[in-house]
């Protein structure tokens, strides 16, 4: 008997190591589309808190601004998913003895980078025509 999505998907007493491993890298990459996005919306705390005003009052356009924070923000996923397949291909090679299989991971992995980068393209979007609708996504946690 299992719980939600999990009873639906497999039975879980008969989970091998591919199911886990396909489990794991899935939720990996979950958490690297939420950094994806806090990432994106750096650029709405910088606002917030003032430290934008004093670089956009030199020579460097808001434009210049935030597409630096964009490449940032894309590029930041696809290495964190690059470590994810790596280190998930390497415990499954070490564990298995197929070392074949971290290329295998790598790619599985990186499949899930335009997923990530158009969960940060969205939150870009909202922060860029409503600055406020994107606050949920950006608010820091609280301590």
């Amino acid at each position: 008997m299992g719980v939600g999505w999990v009873s639906a998907s497999f039975d879980v007493g008969s989970l091998t190591g591919e199911t886990l491993l396909e489990i794991f890298t899935y939720v990996f990459c979950l958490v690297v589309a939420c950094l994806a996005v806090t990432g994106a919306l750096r650029t709405l705390r910088e606002e917030s808190r003032g430290r934008a005003s004093a670089l956009l009052a030199t020579a460097t356009g808001r434009a210049r601004w935030l597409s630096g924070h964009l490449v940032l923000g894309l590029a930041a996923p696809a290495a964190m998913l690059l470590a994810v397949g790596a280190g998930t291909g390497a415990g499954h090679a070490l564990g298995s003895g197929l070392p074949g299989v971290i290329g295998a991971q790598l790619g599985t992995a990186l499949s899930f980078a335009p997923a990530a980068w158009a969960v940060a393209g969205v939150a870009i979007a909202a922060y860029g025509l409503r600055p406020r609708a994107a606050v949920p996504a950006a608010a820091p946690p609280r301590s």
